[in-house]
């Protein structure tokens, strides 16, 4: 039977259910919230069209899609934002004073008002520019949270203490957008499987920019397909798409031409494409015009520091945490190996993930069995979005060290962000038996529990995470919360067991 609603489920909103103990227990609970007698009826209601159907799935998108989200997620895709596509669609859209943008599957808002703070930044005279940013999410309660702009500590884990400080008022024990940037965005409930798009009577067309993150792990191929020709239609010519790092690889582009930026995969829509599928590496050639005393052709990205490795091989991105790579270089840091990793650990901080990269590779040539300098390529690998390469050194740094609690702790995300959540769990519970004092653990094990509605696990993970963080000094940082001090990292956990 769950078969049955898996079908019907991908059918009308084009959601691909993995986890069938997810979905049963979802499903139990709504039969029983409904107050039918047996999953039948259930799908009856589900199967039919009246406003009791609709009102139901409504609340099946809500317990299916509670996605996680926080500000500036995507590093190196903001910078990508901020370096390259804002300023260049600045210049290209001066004379119309207009640039549009839509964020579709924005969960709770903090990606769509990410990118308008960045906009803002660069562009301070924004109240003379027409500027339209729009986001869309399935899910309506993930929009009604969205439009109120409340949220509280956990969302600013990848933030700068400024950007919160100089956008945001404590409100309680949370925090409040700046009413200057909140009216920067509009939200509404958007089905990027069934609705029409371009969509005119919403603002959806003509569209500048399209970001598309973590959506497409949900859907088939087909499905993943029908939505990026939806997207091509609503861009403008000469529009930009970001998605999730090697989403789109095997998926036909129309339209689009892909480039590869050292941060990330850019699709662009262009006159009369080149017909190949695979995203290509921009070429010496095009560096040459940032040289030379031609003019750049318009809307043309110029790129520096052009990446030479091959397109990612996965069709998720993983930001879940933020690389702690100084913790990664400390177990070497009186060898050459030790520098190398801490110069890596800083470019990484400082957004060049290339060159990072290069450095951490310079200590596998020198040092092939060094661990400190795998995990830490595990680790960068998977903060990018590359699961394929990042899975690739974990299980390295596992066959050389087994009780190595980090590789098996980025094989739980990345298990977690493709929905694979049972794999999650038993990964998170190996590093507690690895490591008991190993908290972050613990609290990542009760997170995934409360995704799965199994409150009271939640509760005794968390209570758990409370006695370890208890023993440890208040101001030490626990890796990989780099930004989170124990005290800090304490309140929070308490106040998840109080709510």
């Amino acid at each position: 039977m769950l078969e049955h609603f898996k079908r019907l489920i991908s059918l009308r909103i084009g959601l691909q259910v993995e986890d069938l103990r997810l979905l049963q227990k979802t499903i139990a609970a709504r039969v029983h919230s409904v107050g039918l007698v047996n999953l039948n009826q259930y799908y009856n209601l589900l199967e039919g069209d009246s406003r009791q159907s609709a009102a139901e799935w409504q609340h099946l998108v809500e317990s299916l899609t509670t996605g996680e989200s926080y500000f500036f997620r995507d590093r190196g895709q903001f910078e990508i934002l901020r370096t390259h596509i804002f300023p260049e669609l600045i210049k290209r859209r001066e004379g119309q004073k207009t640039i549009r943008i839509w964020s579709a599957g924005c969960s709770t808002g903090e990606e769509t008002y990410s990118i308008a703070i960045e906009l803002f930044e660069l562009l301070p005279q924004i109240r003379y520019f027409n500027t339209t940013i729009i986001g869309t999410d399935i899910n309506p309660k993930a929009i009604e949270r969205a439009r109120r702009g409340i949220y509280n500590n956990w969302s600013f884990r990848m933030v700068e203490p400024e950007i919160r400080r100089r956008y945001f008022i404590k409100k309680n024990d949370a925090w409040q957008l700046d009413k200057q940037i909140r009216d920067m965005v509009t939200f509404q409930v958007g089905n990027l499987v069934r609705d029409v798009y371009p969509q005119h009577s919403t603002d959806i067309c003509d569209i500048d920019l399209i970001v598309c993150r973590n959506v497409f792990i949900y859907f088939d191929k087909d499905t993943v397909a029908s939505i990026v020709k939806k997207f091509a239609d609503t861009l403008a010519e000469g529009g930009y798409l970001l998605t999730g790092h090697a989403e789109l690889y095997t998926v036909e582009l129309g339209t689009l031409k892909s480039f590869i930026h050292p941060a990330s995969i850019i699709y662009q829509k262009v006159t009369n494409p080149m017909p190949e599928r695979i995203p290509e590496k921009i070429i010496d050639e095009e560096k040459s015009y940032k040289t030379s005393s031609a003019t750049p052709l318009p809307g043309k990205i110029i790129y520096d520091n052009i990446v030479n490795i091959p397109p990612p091989q996965t069709v998720t991105n993983l930001l879940n945490k933020d690389l702690n790579a100084q913790g990664a270089a400390a177990h070497v840091a009186d060898t050459a190996a030790g520098a190398l990793l801490a110069n890596a650990a800083d470019l990484y901080k400082k957004g060049n993930y290339n060159a990072a990269i290069q450095r951490a590779s310079s200590v596998m040539d020198a040092e092939p069995g060094n661990i400190a300098a795998i995990v830490f390529l595990a680790r960068i690998y998977a903060n990018t979005g590359d699961y394929s390469q990042s899975t690739r050194w974990c299980e390295r740094a596992i066959s050389l060290n087994p009780l190595e609690v980090t590789p098996y702790f980025v094989l739980a995300q990345i298990a977690g962000d493709t929905g694979q959540l049972q794999r999650a769990s038993e990964l998170f519970q190996k590093i507690m038996y690895i490591d008991p004092s190993f908290v972050p653990a613990y609290i990542e094990l009760g997170a995934l529990y409360e995704r799965q509605d199994d409150h009271l696990k939640a509760v005794r993970m968390r209570k758990a995470a409370i006695e370890i963080l208890r023993d440890l000094p208040p101001d030490k940082i626990i890796e990989p919360y780099d930004e989170y001090t124990v005290a800090e990292l304490l309140a929070y956990v308490l106040k998840l067991v109080t709510l």
